[in-house]
């Protein structure tokens, strides 16, 4: 998740810790690469904050039902250089 006061973001810079982004885990169980296939990114605006505690896609979804604003999704696929 990144917080709303977050301007931009600078590519490489979605790293865990980074000021004002939050990761939550998806389907895979972990975080960071998980072998050649797709990836999908859903960005979601939302009228209220995500708690902290708050720390599973199953969660995040439950959390914030009737709250979305607009959605867009992100697809992109890993290629070697």
């Amino acid at each position: 998740m990144i917080d709303p006061g977050v301007q931009d973001v600078e590519a490489g810079a979605l790293q865990s810790g980074a000021a004002g982004i939050r990761f939550v885990p998806g389907d895979l169980g972990h975080r960071g690469y998980a072998g050649p296939h797709r990836y999908r990114f859903h960005v979601l605006a939302i009228d209220e904050p995500v708690p902290d505690h708050v720390t599973t896609a199953k969660a995040l979804l439950k959390k914030i039902g009737g709250h979305v604003l607009a959605r867009g999704v992100l697809t992109g696929t890993f290629e070697r250089p």
